[in-house]
C-alpha cells in the first residue's frame, strides 16, 4: 500500500504503532527540503566539516528517538517540528565548532551571542533527555560490527560520512547506507 498520499500525522502515528515503512516514508518525504534548508545553517568552514547531509542525519534520528513526543498542530506541523530540531542541531553544531577552536575576542563573543540567545533545557525536559540517552547507548552497544561501528563514529564522535567511510574503508555513499539501516535497527529495538 502506497503512503504518498498519507498526512505526515497519521504517518507519525503509524510508525508510533509498529507500521513497517511508515517512519521511512515519513522522514524520505522531508528529506530533501531538510537538506535545503540544512545549506542555509551551515557556514563557512562548519559547512566544510559537517554537510548538509550530517545535519539532516542528524535531524532524522533525534526527530525518530523523539517521535512520541511530536505534538500534532495542525497542517504542516510535522514540518514545522523538524525544521525546529535542524535549526538546534545546526546551532549545535556551530557551538562545538566554536569551542573546538582556540579562543580569541570575536569567537569568544559569538559563544556569549548564540548562548545567550538559548537559555537551556528545563531540569526535567534533561532528565528524560538522559534516560532516552542511557536507551540509545544501551541499543548501539547491542549493534553488530561495522553497523556500531558507524554510529560511533557519525553519531558520538561526529564524523561526517566521507570520515566515517574512510576510517571504515567504505566509500561515503556505503558509510551513509550503513549507517541508514544501523538508525532503522535501533529504531525498531528502541520502539
Amino acid at each position: 500500500m502506497s503512503l504518498e498520499h498519507v498526512s505526515d500525522e497519521e504517518l507519525v502515528q503509524r510508525s508510533l504503532e509498529g507500521e513497517k515503512g511508515a517512519a521511512s516514508a515519513l522522514f524520505e518525504r522531508h528529506a530533501g527540503r531538510l537538506a535545503r534548508l540544512g545549506r542555509r545553517h551551515l557556514v563557512g568552514g562548519l559547512k566544510r566539516r559537517k554537510g548538509e547531509s550530517d545535519l539532516v542525519q542528524d535531524t532524522l534520528l533525534a526527530a525518530f528517538c523523539d517521535l512520541e513526543r511530536f505534538e500534532p498542530r495542525g497542517p504542516g506541523s510535522f514540518a514545522k517540528w523538524l525544521d525546529a530540531i535542524l535549526e538546534h542541531k545546526a546551532l549545535d553544531f556551530a557551538r562545538r565548532e566554536l569551542r573546538g577552536r582556540r579562543a580569541v575576542s570575536r569567537e569568544a563573543a559569538s559563544i556569549s551571542q548564540v548562548e545567550a540567545a538559548d537559555p537551556g533545557p528545563s531540569p526535567s525536559s534533561l532528565a528524560g533527555r538522559d534516560e532516552r540517552a542511557a536507551l540509545l547507548r544501551a541499543a548501539i552497544a547491542r549493534l553488530e560490527g561495522d553497523q556500531r561501528t558507524v554510529v560511533v563514529l557519525v553519531h558520538q564522535r561526529n564524523l561526517t560520512f566521507v570520515e566515517a567511510g574512510r576510517l571504515m574503508t567504505r566509500s561515503a555513499d556505503a558509510a551513509r547506507m550503513l549507517y541508514a539501516r544501523a538508525v532503522t535497527r535501533l529504531a525498531t529495538e528502541l520502539r
